[in-house]
């Protein structure tokens, strides 16, 4: 019985790490909040000549609610952004309980 025990206490572990602030080394386990440039995007960045921005958020409550937007087409729609100059991102979660990703886009 104890053996089970132990065997399942490693299975959970590994689980967390695997699916936890181990996957990612920019997100905590208890409290995040971070600014990033979104790393799909590889375009060299002049923010001075970005005149317009926009924002687009979306966030989840304990894992069963997600609601939100954080699209680049509808960010770009309605800040009426024609040409990307770059993205940028913020990370933040309190406990896995809350989380909130926001997109700010750059362009003219």
């Amino acid at each position: 019985m104890k053996k089970r025990m132990g065997y399942l206490l490693v299975a959970i572990f590994c689980t967390i790490l695997i699916t936890g602030c181990a996957a990612n080394p920019y997100y905590g386990a208890i409290f995040s909040n971070v600014q990033a440039p979104e790393k799909y995007l590889h375009a060299p960045v002049d923010a001075q000549s970005a005149s317009k921005v926009g924002t687009g958020s979306c966030m989840n409550i304990l894992g069963l609610f997600a609601v939100g937007d954080a699209s680049l087409e509808t960010v770009m729609k309605n800040a009426d952004i024609k040409k990307i100059h770059h993205v940028d991102y913020q990370y933040t979660s309190f406990l896995f309980i809350f989380c909130q990703y926001t997109i700010k886009v750059y362009g003219e």
